[in-house]
């Protein structure tokens, strides 16, 4: 749809696709003189919405300022697993596991009473790990939204652009990393001192927990923090949630009367770009970028030490068109 002569438009489209067999690489055991292979295992369905809004704010002489907005929504779910499977790992900590979205992050968690709370031993105050893998959430990011604006006043054009990824984990190997080798802020966030473990119960039996107030953990140094603790997947596991100011770039295009005797040049212009200038997540992810992967295999939504940090990147450019 388009209005006022197309200063305002709007594009939308609603999808549904299903996939039959789909192709994942799957964790084999290493015995047969592979790690991985490919099998056609995967019956999945999904659905999308998608919606980009465009509109001119200004159109003078002078000035032309246009914005845009852009929004995807996508819900990919698992049928069936082929061989009547419930769940298939397809590298690292990431599951096909029908019922649920593809994939999910499925990892190690503690035991818990009803209401969530840690159960920890009455004797040793340690908190105690569940024997099953628990589904932490969708690896894949299910919101995206993306914000453009352009400015133009006489030979400057200034244009930004930020965007949102949204509804969906992160596994943060590189936390379990920072806690093996002792550098990490929780690992030394009570002072190396035993210390009462956090939303914790005490399981009295009969399906009575009572709170725990001063039952200390037997250890707050290496033989917890790089030990019990660390072979807890759960708690590395963060909302993948960020906003980002992608790119800021503010471009100057020469008057041509100040090079038209020059017939060589046809445009010449001037510019200064910022890019991943900001990045917002929530309190909860104190490690690395959301969007920095491990490796480009099935196994998304996990990062490590393979990575390089983030970097802001400044330039700038001078650009002739001959």
């Amino acid at each position: 749809m388009a209005f006022l002569h197309s200063r305002i438009s709007l594009v939308a489209d609603v999808y549904q696709q299903k996939l039959k067999d789909g192709i994942v690489y799957s964790n084999t055991a290493s015995s047969s003189g592979f790690t991985s292979t490919l099998i056609n295992a995967a019956n999945t369905e999904t659905k999308g919405l998608e919606m980009e809004l465009k509109a001119t704010l200004i159109k003078s002489r002078a000035v032309t300022w246009n914005v845009g907005i852009n929004y995807t929504h996508i819900q990919s779910d698992v049928i069936s697993i082929n061989g009547n499977l419930q769940s298939i790992n397809v590298g690292g900590n990431s599951y096909a596991v029908v019922g649920h979205p593809y994939p999910v992050i499925e990892t190690s968690d503690w035991t818990r009473d009803p209401q969530g709370q840690v159960i920890v031993d009455p004797v040793t105050g340690n908190p105690t790990e569940d024997p099953n893998l628990k589904v932490e959430g969708n690896a894949n990011p299910t919101d995206l939204l993306g914000l453009t604006t352009t400015v133009s006043w006489n030979h400057f054009t200034l244009s930004a652009t930020a965007d949102y990824r949204g509804g969906y984990k992160v596994f943060n190997s590189l936390g379990q990393t920072m806690d093996f080798t002792g550098i990490s802020l929780t690992s030394a966030i009570t002072g190396r001192q035993r210390f009462v473990f956090p939303n914790s119960v005490i399981d009295e039996g009969g399906g009575k927990y009572v709170k725990n107030t001063n039952i200390t953990t037997d250890d707050a140094d290496y033989n917890f923090w790089g030990g019990s603790y660390l072979n807890v997947g759960s708690n590395y596991v963060t909302s993948g949630s960020f906003w980002k100011l992608r790119e800021v770039v503010l471009r100057y295009d020469f008057p041509k009367k100040w090079y038209s005797k020059v017939k060589v040049f046809q445009d010449i212009s001037f510019a200064l770009s910022g890019r991943n200038l900001i990045m917002l997540r929530p309190k909860t992810n104190v490690w690395s970028d959301p969007e920095f992967n491990d490796d480009t295999s099935n196994a998304v939504g996990t990062n490590s030490v393979n990575e390089s940090p983030p970097t802001r990147i400044f330039s700038a450019t001078l650009s002739l068109t001959f």
